[in-house]
């Protein structure tokens, strides 16, 4: 638990950086399976697939994100911040 302000501002930064590193690497990915299809390299399903699980990643990052700020919220309420 954060014990003084700037603490929990940090965490807050780095509750915002990890996801959306992740989010830039799934983007990149998604975007090497397109030109790889445009290319003849890859099918159209695998071409799907990436994108599918580009957006199964967007979803579950989007709750987490959702949790983490409820949870900051909480703690900020208990802090008295």
């Amino acid at each position: 638990m954060p014990r003084t302000r700037q603490e929990l501002v940090r965490r807050e930064v780095w509750a915002e950086v990890d996801p959306a590193h992740a989010e830039t690497v799934a983007r990149r990915e998604a975007e090497d399976a397109f030109r790889a299809y445009q290319l003849g390299e890859v099918r159209i399903l695998e071409l799907l697939n990436a994108d599918r699980t580009a957006l199964r990643f967007r979803q579950r990052l989007t709750a987490l994100q959702a949790e983490a700020r409820r949870a900051e919220s909480a703690l900020e309420r208990a802090m008295g911040f």
